[in-house]
């Protein structure tokens, strides 16, 4: 060690200097996918043909979608916003009108905003919940008595 300064650190510094640049190592299939998204292909024929995770170009068309060079027949959809906290609470509402106000699925995940599809399982879930306990009350009653 010549100055003294272990090369960890040294790299660490360098890279942290505002005159550092870094080397372009582009991937030439991340290209290819790249080119494919703008041309306004679907993910999922991008993703089987290049073998790239759908997540992984899912990110890239979003990227691309706020830089404005997706075609205008593109559409981005993007995930919701609301935090974890909200959707708990829409759940909780949307559960308890179910179960205890008698209203529809359907039209719970409407008046609510959240998918049937999460709805349903979560009332799923619910219902094996009260008949796991209603066995285990079964169990101990016959153990009781």
């Amino acid at each position: 060690m010549k100055f003294d300064i272990s090369k960890t650190v040294l790299w660490r510094r360098v890279r942290k200097h505002p005159d550092y640049m870094k080397t372009a190592r582009e991937n030439p299939i991340v290209t290819k996918a790249y080119e494919r998204l703008k041309s306004g292909e679907s993910l999922k024929s991008i993703s089987l043909d290049l073998d790239i995770p759908m997540s992984t170009l899912h990110r890239h068309k979003v990227r691309l979608s706020q830089q404005g060079q997706l075609p205008d027949f593109v559409t981005c959809k993007r995930r919701d916003s609301t935090s974890k906290d909200d959707l708990k609470l829409k759940l909780a509402k949307a559960v308890q009108a179910c179960v205890q106000n008698g209203m529809s699925q359907n039209h719970a995940a409407n008046v609510y905003g959240i998918s049937k599809s999460t709805l349903w399982r979560h009332l799923q879930k619910r219902v094996a919940e009260a008949e796991a306990s209603m066995e285990e009350d079964e169990i101990k009653e016959v153990i009781l008595s």
